[in-house]
């Protein structure tokens, strides 16, 4: 990883989803929201894993008692420029989400991609640390990259093939994910985004995609502050290891044209 601070924050600024919360995404959160208030009845508290401004925005309009927990201030203090409610209140926790110390104080453990960004050597410390974190029925949700071996995989041109042939659709967010599956390792669990952006490279040299195409992923950070290995479970591990902490409810999926193999998943602490 080149860095976990002021330029990747930048960077991320750039991206669209899936690599950000799409709005059909927060309502399947909302649903479980209003869930834990029909049990609870009292405010809920949530704890942020990492500082999304859609789910800190989201907090500050549910009337949530928000806490976020970044490994780094520096990347926290950047997006916060993207927050639309700027005189929301939270709590900042520096700290990496394997080693965070909390004991039953959040109603909700949330974040987007953070699975994905958890060195897969540390996952059980991780999801150790979450079960911690909640209070005797609160919940674990996210979106990340959890694949199913059942998924079709196509080559690079038939992904961009399929694009051509689409409409009004972004071009990250057509392709991000398909590429990703393409790039998948399925053995250790990893995608390379060097590798996505080297096979984009190669598409472009070989003149299969233009420079309006390729422009679209020359911000993203795949070939500087991002040029590291995202943790991608399959379902089966993903189901495995929760459930050794927590009761693993479901997958959810959206609209989204991603939905497939990034699902928003659903756990409780029983």
């Amino acid at each position: 990883m080149s860095g976990w601070g002021r330029e990747l924050a930048t960077i991320w600024t750039n991206n669209v989803a899936p690599s950000r919360p799409s709005n059909s995404e927060m309502c399947v959160y909302t649903k479980y929201l209003r869930q834990l208030q029909e049990t609870f009845r009292r405010r809920i508290k949530i704890l942020i894993l990492g500082s999304t401004p859609e789910f800190r925005d989201w907090g500050y309009e549910e009337n949530l008692i928000i806490h976020v927990v970044d490994k780094s201030e520096d990347y926290y203090n950047t997006v916060s420029r993207e927050i639309r409610h700027k005189n929301l209140k939270e709590e900042l926790h520096v700290s990496l989400w394997e080693n965070m110390i909390f004991s039953e104080q959040f109603d909700i453990v949330i974040g987007d991609l953070s699975v994905g960004n958890v060195d897969p050597e540390k996952f059980d410390e991780f999801l150790e640390n979450v079960e911690k974190a909640l209070v005797p029925g609160g919940l674990f949700m996210g979106k990340s990259f959890i694949w199913d071996d059942n998924e079709l995989v196509k080559d690079p041109k038939n992904i961009i093939d399929e694009y051509n042939l689409s409409n009004g659709i972004h071009p990250y967010t057509f392709i991000n994910h398909q590429l990703g599956l393409y790039c998948l390792d399925k053995k250790n669990y990893l995608i390379d985004f060097s590798q996505m952006y080297k096979e984009l490279v190669d598409l472009r040299n070989i003149g299969y995609i233009g420079e309006d195409l390729f422009s679209f992923f020359t911000d993203v950070g795949w070939n500087t502050e991002m040029k590291f290995k995202f943790f991608s479970p399959s379902q089966e591990l993903f189901k495995r290891k929760v459930n050794e902490h927590l009761s693993f409810i479901t997958f959810e999926h959206t609209m989204d044209m991603y939905t497939n193999v990034f699902p928003i998943y659903v756990a409780k602490k029983e």
